[in-house]
Parts: structure tokens; sequence; C-alpha cells
């Protein structure tokens, strides 16, 4: 009889061993798999903070040649030659668009490994940074609606065609052309106030989210776990 138990007691133990062996290995693939989604996080990380950037530029840039029309049409810098007022008319278009890659932060939320991350600090920046993309689409189809109802109407037939191919084109920024115009269209003197606010207000938008973005990529390689 104490055969018999002791044999059950040797299965037993057996089986329990095995569970928790299975359990550990169950464990660290996960805890090894969310690490590498966090590291594939971080890495993305550094396109979303290139690109935050450009727009910054972009809409500065845009935001400095809404005062200038608005200074123009009070009847400052008169003497200004058409091609300067050009680069200036041109930068009210544009309108850019931050484009993300949130598969790895996608990733981490739909598996549910985002909220077993121990470092509470690590989760908070994820949300902080992830929940205002959405805040930054509506800025920008705020702006790009704008902009199609009152500036694009008034510059048909104003100016010249470009060749976007031609590598000599003046630009304002990056891939922003200077369209060459035959003549200064008139925009309503509330449009441009509104186009500078909000092309202002989207740069601070995006330098506030560049900010939280490289921050929590310094709260990622900077972990000790």
């Amino acid at each position: 009889m104490k055969n018999y138990f002791f044999d059950f007691l040797v299965v037993v133990v057996g089986i329990s061993l095995s569970f928790l062996v299975e359990e550990y290995r169950v464990r660290r693939e996960l805890n090894n798999h969310r690490e590498q989604l966090i590291q594939r996080l971080a890495t993305t990380l550094t396109d979303d903070i290139k690109d935050l950037n450009e727009n910054i530029i972009a809409h500065q840039a845009a935001s400095e040649s809404a005062g200038f029309m608005i200074e123009y049409q009070q009847g400052q810098h008169r003497d200004v030659p058409l091609d300067s007022l050009s680069y200036h008319l041109s930068a009210l278009l544009i309108n850019t668009i931050f484009v993300p890659n949130e598969e790895e932060y996608e990733s981490l939320k739909n598996s549910g490994q985002l909220e077993l991350i121990s470092d509470s600090a690590l989760v908070k920046s994820i949300h902080r940074k992830y929940a205002r993309h959405p805040f930054l689409r509506q800025v920008e189809a705020y702006m790009a609606d704008l902009i199609a109802r009152e500036v694009y109407p008034k510059y048909a037939g104003r100016t010249r065609p470009i060749n976007a191919l031609d590598s000599n084109i003046l630009r304002i920024h990056g891939s922003y052309p200077v369209h060459s115009f035959t003549q200064v269209p008139h925009i309503e003197n509330h449009v441009l106030t509104e186009l500078q606010i909000y092309h202002r207000y989207y740069a601070n938008v995006s330098r506030d989210l560049m900010n939280k973005t490289q921050e929590l990529q310094d709260r990622i390689y900077s972990r000790k776990d």
C-alpha cells in the first residue's frame, strides 16, 4: 500500500512539475513576444518623429506666409515682386498628412499584451501618444476642407502649370512646390486669418505629439527589464 501511495505521489508531483514547466515556458514566450513588439514599436517611432518634424516646419512656413498675405492685403509689401508673392500664396496650400506606423501598437493592444506591461509609466506614455493621432487627423481634415473651399477656387486660372518631375522647381519645403502665379488672387482676410491660426495650431499639436513620441522612445530604450 505504501508503495502504491509513493508511486501515486511521484506521478502527481511529476504532472505538477510538467504543468509548471509548461506554464513557465508559455509565460516566457509571451514575455519575449511582448518585448519584441515593444522594441519594434520603438523603432517605428523614429519615422514618426521625422515625419512630425517635417510637418512642423511646413506648417510654420504656411502660417508665416498667411501672416504675410494678411499684411499684403492691408497695403503692405506692395513692392514685393510676383515671384515672391507666389511663394507665400503657394505656402497657403500646404496641408500635411501624418501617417504613423501603428501596426506594433495595434498588435500590443489587440493581443492584450499592452495591459500586461508591468511598467505603468510606459503604458501611460504609449496611451498618451496614440490617443492624439485621431485628433491630428481631425485637424488635417478640417484644414483640407478649408483650403478646398476657400483657397483653391481663388487660384483657378491664375497659375502656370508646373512640371512636378523637374528637380529645379522652387520648393517651400520638402515636396511642396512653389506655383508660378500670373495674377494675385484675392482671399478674404478672415480666411487668411483662419489659415494662419490653424497652420500654427497644427504645428503646435504636432510638436506636442513629437515630444510625446520622443519621450516614449526614450522610455523604451532606457528600460532595464
